[in-house]
């Protein structure tokens, strides 16, 4: 039976580089480290993300991202893989990376989506383990 887990997260650091700008569009990559709150509370991760931006909109973006603390009250992490696009209207959505489950979230497998309203990021996931 699958398991969810919802809350918040706040962005505790973004760098990012562009590494191309023609007529405004720019294409970089981000380091962004996190921490989470509700049902990962005190857990954190880093992604690194390729972003297409035109002017100060985000087109798309793409990435992986270790997540490493509890989910549920288990202990360990595993890998997100995100996708973003005009087709996920303003959401992201994560997939969790096979065989990426570690310590007690060993064998972990599902999806997810982070929704960013006004700058307050939230995210759901639910999951399955093996």
């Amino acid at each position: 039976m699958s398991e969810t887990a919802q809350g918040e997260f706040e962005i505790t650091d973004w760098q990012q580089e562009p590494w191309d700008d023609t007529d405004g569009f720019v294409l970089s990559t981000a380091t962004v480290t996190k921490l989470f709150h509700g049902d990962a509370e005190g857990s954190t991760s880093v992604a690194h993300l390729v972003l297409a931006m035109n002017g100060k909109d985000g087109v798309a973006y793409g990435g992986l991202e270790r997540f490493t603390g509890n989910l549920n009250g288990r202990k360990g992490g595993f890998a997100l893989q995100h996708d973003a696009g005009p087709d996920t209207e303003g959401g992201l959505r994560w997939s969790i990376v096979p065989g990426s489950g570690t310590g007690e979230l060993a064998g972990i497998h599902g999806h997810g989506s982070i929704t960013n309203d006004a700058g307050k990021h939230s995210y759901a996931i639910t999951y399955d383990l093996d």
